[in-house]
């Protein structure tokens, strides 16, 4: 089971339902840490560790380069 979030409704799904469902219907994995950051807080620290990025990427793919390290 993993949690989704779209807008303020949190569920939580099978990773399967997730990706033939609710995927495609704009749902996102919930992580309450991401929640908390804004993507120029995080693009911030990016820079402050030398990792390159795309300006133009996703708040989550942001943050998952940021969790790599």
């Amino acid at each position: 089971m993993i949690r989704v979030k779209k807008g303020d409704k949190v569920i939580d799904v099978t990773e399967k339902a997730y990706r033939v469902v609710y995927k495609g219907y704009g749902y996102r994995p919930y992580n309450p840490e991401l929640d908390a950051i804004t993507k120029d807080e995080i693009m911030a620290k990016l820079d402050e560790e030398g990792i390159e990025y795309n300006p133009r990427d996703r708040k989550d793919e942001l943050y998952k380069l940021l969790q790599k390290e």
